[in-house]
């Protein structure tokens, strides 16, 4: 297995240290693009459970590391949201959504009854935010 030999590399002290560091990066970035994919993964299966959520009529937040697993989270929740009522809408803060915008975002979610869902990024609405209607 691939890992293995990685660590194999990675550990071994015959090898030179710019070959154990090689190993060392190329392990990390195998275990990233596997820990991105699994989040893919799941996409399907928690947009599904979300949608049960939606039909319960909870207000809810829910949270995602990658901007993809992100994206087919709010895609599968605005989906369900607009089978479920027309005006019923969802909010999202990420990386890319400016500070200003996401004090924007928190009050529409706590004040507004059609906002029944929050899609946020764990590091950047990860804490500090006061989402206590959820």
């Amino acid at each position: 297995d691939e890992m293995n030999a990685l660590k194999d590399i990675a550990d071994n002290p015959r090898c030179g240290q710019q070959e154990r560091d090689a190993a060392r990066v190329e392990g990390q970035t195998l275990m990233n693009a596997l820990y991105q994919q699994s989040g893919k993964e799941k996409v399907q299966a928690v947009g599904e459970y979300l949608s049960t959520l939606i039909e319960g009529g909870c207000k809810f937040l829910v949270f995602a590391h990658h901007q993809e697993v992100l994206d087919g989270i709010e895609a599968a929740v605005t989906k369900s949201l607009h089978a479920v009522d027309k005006h019923a809408r969802c909010v999202r803060i990420d990386g890319s959504t400016p500070m200003q915008k996401r004090q924007e975002e928190v009050t529409k979610f706590q004040n507004d009854p059609n906002i029944q869902v929050a899609v946020l990024s764990i590091t950047a609405a990860g804490a500090g935010l006061p989402l206590t209607v959820a």
